[in-house]
């Protein structure tokens, strides 16, 4: 199964990567980016979040707590949650910042949650999950801990109309190899209709937001993904 793939895969990138030296966002696979392009991304994407500065923010997905830290910094006094299913990324994150970080997995039925938050995140995630019905699943349980008026950020989605492009530059730069074909693992893309109609059935709002707009030469296939914002 591909979630299982890439669980192998982010455990091992875990004791390759996690070191003090190493800046949060590196560890998780955006080495790519210096620490000022990593919080020029992000901050593209939150600023459309419309934070006042004091919410309870919950990341799904947060391996070692890089998102956060990125919101984290600009807004002091936001309350923040984090889960993933790699223990030693949730180390580090219990490290580096101030907040509740626990062990879950995404796909799990029930998360160890009796919380409800402001603002629920997940970036880069999705393209792990195993089908479009765990996604939905894991929206469900998104909103089920969302407060009434709370808000949905889903980021760093792979665009199915660009699946071809995406795989064509995945296999150039021969990501993931790890020198193991049972870790090759691929990624689950999206029709943007798919979320469309999710978020029309739940009667919110949703704003897409098309990467061409944040297209960083060192990080060319960004521009095959969208991110969106559901309120």
């Amino acid at each position: 199964m591909r979630s299982k793939s890439w669980k192998k895969v982010w455990f091992i990138k875990s004791f390759l990567e996690c070191s003090e030296k190493q800046p949060l966002h590196a560890m998780v696979g955006f080495d790519m980016l210096t620490r000022k392009q990593w919080d020029k991304v992000i901050y593209f994407f939150i600023d459309k979040l419309e934070i006042k500065g004091r919410e309870s923010v919950l990341e799904i997905g947060c391996g070692s707590g890089a998102f956060l830290d990125a919101v984290k910094r600009r807004y002091k006094k936001i309350e923040i949650t984090g889960f993933d299913n790699c223990s030693n990324y949730i180390d580090v994150a219990k490290q580096k910042l101030i907040g509740r970080f626990f062990v879950q997995d995404a796909s799990d039925n029930e998360w160890d949650l009796d919380d409800t938050f402001d603002i629920i995140t997940s970036f880069s995630v999705f393209q792990y999950l195993d089908s479009l019905y765990i996604a939905t699943q894991v929206m469900e349980n998104m909103f089920k801990h969302l407060k009434k008026e709370g808000k949905v950020f889903i980021g760093d989605i792979p665009n199915k109309i660009f699946e071809d492009d995406d795989k064509e530059y995945r296999r150039k730069e021969k990501k993931y190899l790890l020198r193991s074909p049972e870790l090759n693992a691929d990624h689950l893309y999206y029709d943007k209709d798919f979320f469309i109609t999710y978020v029309r059935d739940k009667g919110k709002r949703i704003l897409i937001l098309d990467h061409e707009n944040v297209i960083n030469p060192i990080f060319p296939n960004i521009k095959y993904r969208y991110s969106l914002v559901i309120s």
